[in-house]
């Protein structure tokens, strides 16, 4: 091996780039919520995944990949695979997502109690 190869590849002074991605807009989280919601909810409400996981991965996008992975402990390239509409994400991928976003899950009664009295 010539000698200019090794001295490439055993050099100490070359570092890796670092990208810090910017943190997640507060205001911008608020502003958007109510719209983000309706996406999602209107998706489950339909009972499909695909469109759910479609809404997630537009959402968030819009606040920035990097920064929403950073925020839920994940590396980019599982949140692509998690927000991929022909996934089959478990709750432990969806809920700290969620939560970098903003949004929780929550289970409701599918029709409303009747009075009895």
């Amino acid at each position: 091996m010539p000698s200019d190869v090794t001295a490439m590849t055993t050099r100490s002074n070359v570092t890796p780039k670092r990208t810090y991605a910017a943190p997640i807009d507060m205001e911008m989280r608020v502003r958007t919520n109510e719209h983000e919601v309706s996406l999602l909810n209107a998706a489950l409400l339909r009972q499909n995944s695909p469109a759910f996981l479609t809404a997630l991965k537009l959402i968030i996008k819009s606040y920035g990949v990097a920064a929403v992975a950073q925020e839920a402990g994940v590396n980019r390239t599982a949140l692509y695979k998690t927000a991929a509409a022909s996934a089959n994400p478990g709750i432990r991928r969806i809920v700290p997502i969620l939560s970098a976003l903003g949004l929780r899950l929550c289970v409701e009664p599918l029709t409303e109690p009747t009075d009895q009295s």
